[in-house]
Parts: C-alpha cells; sequence; structure tokens
C-alpha cells in the first residue's frame, strides 16, 4: 500500500471514529432534555385547548403563524433583522462562514446575491485572515526570540501555540463580558457564543441581536445592538486571525519531527522570515 493511500486510510479511520464519538456523547447528553421539552410542549398544548376550547386543527394553525412570524423576525419584542446593522452582521456572517442561520434571504434575488457574495467574499475574508494569522505567528515568534527562546527549539512551537491560544482567550473573555452587559448572557454563554463563533460553527442559538433592555425603548435597543454588532465584527476579524495562527501553530507543531518525528512545516529563509507556502510545497515534492 502507498504511503499517501496509507496515510489517507488513517485518517479517514480516524474521522470517522471521531464522529461517532460526537454521536454517541451529543445523544446521551441532548436526547433527555429534549424529551422533557417535547413532553412540556405537549402539556401545554393541551391545556390551551382545554382553556381556549379550541380545536386541534386551530391550535395547529396558530403554532404555523407563530413560527412563521418568528422566521420574519418577530419576538416579545419587533427588532427589525434587515435594518442597516443587521444587514452588515449578516454580511459579516457570510462572508467568514459563520453564518448563524437566525435569519437568511427570503427573495430570490436575495438568494442569488448571497451566493454571488459569498463565493467572492469568502475567498477575500480568508486571505486576509490567513495574512493576518501568520503576522501574528510571526510577533509571537519574534517576542520568544528576544526572549531568547531560540526558533530550533523543540519548545518554541508549543510556546507560540500556548501564546495564541492565550489571545484566543482573551478575545472570548473580553466578548462574553459585553455580552453579559448588551445581551444579559451568563459568562459561560458569553464564552460558548464565542467559541462556537470563532470556530465558525455558528449554531445561532445565541447571535447578539436580541438585548435585554426593554423592547419597547426601540431607539436604546437599537443603539446597544449597534455596537455589540460592531465589536462582535471587529473582534471576530481579530479572532479568527487568532485562530488561524493557533491553526498554524497546531499545524507546525504536529509535523515538526523534533516533537512528532515528522517533517517540519516552515523552514527560514535568509533573512530569518517563515514562508509557508514555499515549506508545504516543499514537503509535496519530497513524499
Amino acid at each position: 500500500m502507498k504511503k499517501e493511500t496509507k496515510r489517507l486510510l488513517i485518517r479517514g479511520i480516524l474521522f470517522v471514529l471521531y464522529l461517532t464519538l460526537g454521536m454517541v456523547v451529543f445523544r446521551q447528553l441532548e436526547s433527555h432534555n429534549e424529551q422533557l421539552g417535547i413532553r412540556k410542549a405537549k402539556r401545554a398544548i393541551e391545556d390551551m385547548l382545554v382553556k381556549y376550547n379550541i380545536s386541534h386543527q386551530e391550535m395547529k394553525e396558530f403554532v404555523e403563524i407563530i413560527t412563521e412570524a418568528e422566521s420574519w423576525g418577530f419576538t416579545s419584542g419587533w427588532l427589525e433583522k434587515w435594518s442597516f446593522i443587521g444587514s452588515l452582521f449578516f454580511s459579516g456572517t457570510v462572508i467568514t462562514t459563520i453564518g448563524y442561520g437566525h435569519f437568511a434571504p427570503r427573495t430570490l434575488s436575495g438568494r442569488l446575491f448571497c451566493m454571488a457574495y459569498a463565493f467572492f467574499g469568502i475567498p477575500i475574508t480568508w486571505l486576509m485572515l490567513t495574512s493576518l494569522g501568520r503576522k501574528i505567528v510571526e510577533h509571537i515568534g519574534l517576542a520568544l526570540q528576544n526572549r531568547e527562546c531560540k526558533p530550533e527549539s523543540k519548545l518554541f512551537s508549543l510556546f507560540c501555540l500556548l501564546v495564541a491560544i492565550l489571545l484566543a482567550a482573551v478575545v472570548m473573555g473580553i466578548i462574553a463580558i459585553v455580552g453579559m452587559f448588551a445581551e444579559d448572557w451568563t459568562f459561560f454563554e458569553g464564552i460558548y457564543f464565542a467559541f462556537i463563533s470563532l470556530t465558525t460553527i455558528g449554531f445561532g442559538d445565541y447571535v447578539p441581536m436580541h438585548p435585554k433592555f426593554d423592547p419597547e425603548d426601540a431607539e436604546r435597543s437599537s443603539f446597544v445592538i449597534s455596537l455589540f454588532v460592531l465589536f462582535c465584527l471587529l473582534l471576530f476579524s481579530f479572532g479568527l486571525a487568532v485562530n488561524t495562527s493557533v491553526l498554524l501553530s497546531i499545524r507546525k507543531i504536529m509535523e515538526d519531527k523534533a516533537i512528532f518525528g515528522f517533517q517540519s512545516l516552515y523552514s527560514t529563509d535568509t533573512d530569518g522570515e517563515t514562508d509557508v507556502e514555499e515549506e508545504v510545497t516543499r514537503i509535496t515534492r519530497l513524499e
């Protein structure tokens, strides 16, 4: 069996095993709570049928109306989703591939433009984030060198990774603290929102569009939302770049023969600068 085929097989098996692990653990953790929620909802519906003397069909139609209204953005207090700030936030979630899914284009023209916008915007965004991430890694490396940590040291890559992770943790902490004020989240909920966002998973269960202030105070709510959304977009740009630097550091460690016995990812040119693309090309040729 060829080396490349063997490597693909091993990684494929690892992927399937990890996927299976997620299936088992998530089902174990979440299934019981889901069943409790279903039973609670059924009891509430039955109570309403008796209290208001309506049929199951009428209740079904009412639920469909509420569901449709919610999909248009209606909550206990109406906050327009496609305002300037809402549209800006949506654009940011598209080109960063976070895609919360809490609202999306509903017109044909909007969906067509969304596809075209994402097609060109995603590469532009990730080129920017990758460049910024490499710049962060470069500055971390320079800072470590100034502290007499030699680049050829086995611990150098580990130190770079730890510093990058620390930066990511700081960004998530800042987002969480602001989320506690603007959205009335707990600190853990803010951390969860930041992590899910910065890893571009984007479930949409927590999004910065539901201010804790009185929904009737539209002016104040809109102001808080605008500030929080702009703040999130700014930190997301930096945070995603930091995450890129973390991934670059992890990849360097995983392929560093001094640590794991594989070919080193980075090479240093005559100016002492790291060029990832050249090294990856060199590794490919060697293999």
